[in-house]
């Protein structure tokens, strides 16, 4: 997201459903993720913590290649066989045993399958999912998205920025209204889950890689023209820089314009009326000597 407090000007036409086809036309079709099974997905968000998306997809691969994503499989598993699968990310040891208690949970409580509880309502639903270690709010409704179960837009936190940036989001000190904000911003997108997976996967690559939270690069952004952030930003490098609110500084305003008086005076042969009070009695003198010889 935007940095706190940072005040981000509203965006002048883009809508969210252009900007996602122009990331679309940017970007090209987004790769969706491994798999669309419940219990899978959640396994994949605790397969290589911190790790970046390519290293956390080879995580789970290797663990369905080598040790089985049901949660039998990983029960039977060793800790040293879960290990050489979360050593992608960090925190090896502490993610083998989350893999394991998500097993557990599976197992216990919703007799290994989790299909009859992702039927519910989607709060019900997103209870049952906040019940897997490392599933919050956000997790759960991404994965109701990619089960095709909720058209949700659940933004993570890159592209909860991209929205931010746009202006098409207000950011709240608390991440949690933001991240809602977000959420109702995907309303206005189509009902249909495959357009709200594709719009999610494309904010979320264009966080990652061009609109990233330090040093964007928005001369390379297709939405550039229309970015609240990107064009508060190329009107601070003008100079005198300009306030939120697109106007010149007072301060700095006055200031250049005295700079420019001084030059037109000086240039002019006169005295500044900005120089010191000494100046002014030395030249007073110097005059009054000319003037006797």
């Amino acid at each position: 997201m935007a940095a706190s407090g940072e005040s981000v000007l509203p965006s002048l036409r883009l809508t969210l459903g252009q900007a996602v086809k122009r990331l679309r036309e940017h970007h090209g079709p987004p790769q969706p993720p491994p798999t669309s099974d419940p219990f899978e997905l959640i396994l994949l968000e605790n397969v290589a913590y911190l790790a970046p998306p390519p290293r956390r997809r080879a995580a789970f691969e290797l663990l369905k290649k080598t040790v089985g994503t049901s949660p039998a499989a990983i029960l039977r598993a060793t800790k040293k066989d879960l290990e050489k699968v979360t050593g992608h990310g960090i925190l090896k040891g502490t993610f083998a045993d989350k893999l394991r208690r998500c097993a557990r949970i599976a197992a216990e409580d919703f007799g290994g399958d989790l299909g009859a509880a992702l039927r519910q309502p989607v709060e019900a639903a997103k209870r049952a999912l906040r019940a897997f270690p490392g599933i919050g709010e956000p997790g759960a409704e991404k994965i109701l998205l990619f089960t095709g179960r909720h058209a949700l837009l659940a933004p993570d936190s890159n592209a909860l920025r991209v929205l931010v940036r746009l202006g098409l989001v207000r950011e709240e000190k608390s991440y949690a209204k933001t991240y809602a904000a977000g959420r109702r911003a995907g309303e206005g997108l189509s009902a249909e889950t495959g357009a709200v997976q594709e719009a999610h996967l494309l904010l979320q690559r264009h966080g990652q890689t061009l609109c990233r939270r330090s040093a964007p690069r928005c001369v390379e952004c297709p939405l550039a023209e229309e970015c609240a952030y990107a064009r508060r930003e190329r009107a601070r490098r003008r100079p005198g820089g300009v306030r939120p609110n697109g106007k010149e500084p007072a301060v700095a305003g006055a200031n250049q314009a005295a700079r420019v008086r001084k030059r037109s005076v000086r240039s002019a042969g006169g005295a500044s009326p900005y120089a010191s009070g000494r100046g002014r009695r030395l030249r007073a003198r110097s005059g009054r000597r000319h003037k006797r010889s």
